[in-house]
């Protein structure tokens, strides 16, 4: 029997991608944890901190492994590269952190840059659900 099917009533079940990829999808968390700066004392996000072509360039990277341990073919970012779309990695993000167990609430904010101009961006919150 291979690893990733269950007996259910006699016939074959292949795990659920939750139950079969843990360790992969435990380093994908810590990954994204690094990479947008969440933790136990920040759990806020600033989009417009994170859109950059550095971040991106992360994501786009994990991109195939992203796809392979999580549910995923029905994310926006995978169903617009299907249809020749053009879509942010940013994207990515909040269904990953779904899939997670995360709840995610968003928030209208503005912020002052360093020239004193007023720029309004979203601000994300993760709050992991028990």
């Amino acid at each position: 029997m291979e690893d990733n099917k269950i007996n259910k009533n006699d016939k074959f079940v292949r795990k659920p991608k939750k139950e079969h990829y843990i360790v992969e999808r435990n380093e994908m968390h810590i990954f994204f944890n690094n990479l947008l700066n969440i933790n136990d004392k920040c759990n806020t996000v600033n989009v417009i901190d994170i859109d950059n072509d550095n971040i991106k360039n992360q994501i786009k990277s994990k991109k195939d492994i992203i796809f392979k341990i999580f549910k995923a073919s029905h994310w926006g970012y995978f169903v617009a590269n299907k249809t020749q779309v053009v879509n942010n990695e940013l994207s990515i993000i909040r269904p990953l952190y779904k899939e997670l167990g995360y709840e995610i609430t968003s928030k209208n904010i503005s912020k002052t840059d360093a020239n004193g101009n007023k720029i309004k961006t979203i601000q994300w919150h993760f709050n992991k659900k028990l």
